[in-house]
């Protein structure tokens, strides 16, 4: 079973104005308030839903990570250094700090036996 998200922390971050007048905004969102088509969660709360449905984790994956911190200089890069980045990518992105920053979430698990 795979569970795909959007993040409310990287919501909020990836989503913010330059001078940030629409933090009201962005906050309502990630409270449910203002839920629209789309409806951001946290790591925590998919592992809850997954584990109530019987599941079982096998792997909890930040798909982008922080790439909306770095997206000019990501863009910007040469072809060897953002390969080098990527490395650096794979390595962490299944740490639970990155994975709820992130701005898109990937929880990969099987049914409990």
């Amino acid at each position: 079973m795979a569970l795909a998200y959007i993040t409310k922390i990287g919501a909020i971050y990836s989503e913010l104005n330059e001078d940030i007048s629409n933090i009201d905004e962005m906050l309502s969102f990630v409270t449910g308030e203002d839920e629209d088509i789309f409806m951001t969660t946290t790591p925590c709360e998919i592992e809850t839903l997954a584990t109530n449905c019987g599941l079982e984790k096998a792997h909890s994956i930040a798909t982008d990570g922080m790439v909306y911190a770095a997206f000019d200089k990501l863009n910007n890069a040469t072809e060897e250094n953002f390969n080098r980045y990527m490395e650096f990518h794979y390595s962490i992105c299944e740490a639970p700090d990155v994975v709820g920053a992130s701005m898109h979430g990937l929880w990969i698990g099987r049914k409990i036996e």
